[in-house]
């Protein structure tokens, strides 16, 4: 369970291997941290995990998620480049369900409206890149940034994308988080897309 495994480490060394702030008071440990640029706290050792501003304890898929970030320890990866999730290990085995709740996801929300992508991008300060006919990224976490590669197709071709991370990802998520983080960021992408039609 995420939340023993984070009770049994150090949340010094934890918050500083994840980019985490690190606030010792008397009574608790408090480790804070964005997530799709919006501050959480995590406790330590309760592992109660609640957004800094409101208390309001995130929805608990999102809470494990950052558990799993904050808890983790897996070895870094060589030289960091971009990969495909398949790159990742036992990303081959989860594959399938990664690509249906990202870049099939990404396709059946925004398809050829890539004009209304770029404006939901654009609402969540993602990096624009120069790849496809649009790229961009998002920082979930402060070490992990989530990249999109998108093409508008043509008379010819379908649109396609590409839902890609940097190799040092594998540092800190085991492959079904990776994925579960993948669908977050669409999901956000969808919900930016949503408010601006209201």
């Amino acid at each position: 369970m995420v939340q023993e495994k984070w009770r049994n480490q150090d949340p010094a060394l934890q918050a500083k291997r994840c980019g985490a702030g690190f606030f010792p008071d008397s009574d608790d440990i408090t480790v804070n941290l964005p997530f799709f640029g919006q501050l959480m706290e995590a406790k330590h050792p309760a592992g109660t995990v609640r957004v800094a501003e409101s208390g309001v304890e995130p929805h608990i898929s999102e809470q494990i998620l950052i558990l799993h970030y904050l808890s983790s320890d897996f070895p870094f990866p060589g030289i960091d480049k971009l990969i495909a999730y398949s790159e990742i290990p036992d990303g081959k085995f989860y594959n399938a369900p990664y690509q249906k709740r990202t870049r099939n996801y990404l396709l059946g929300v925004f398809g050829a409206r890539l004009e209304m992508l770029k404006a939901a991008a654009k609402k969540l300060n993602a990096e624009i890149s120069d790849q496809g006919d649009f790229s961009f990224s998002l920082e979930a976490f402060p070490k992990v940034r989530v990249h999109f590669v998108c093409w508008e197709g043509d008379d010819e071709f379908e649109p396609e994308a590409s839902v890609l991370w940097e190799n040092s990802v594998q540092a800190f998520l085991d492959a079904e988080s990776i994925a579960v983080l993948g669908g977050m960021a669409v999901g956000r992408l969808a919900k930016a897309a949503r408010e601006m039609k209201e």
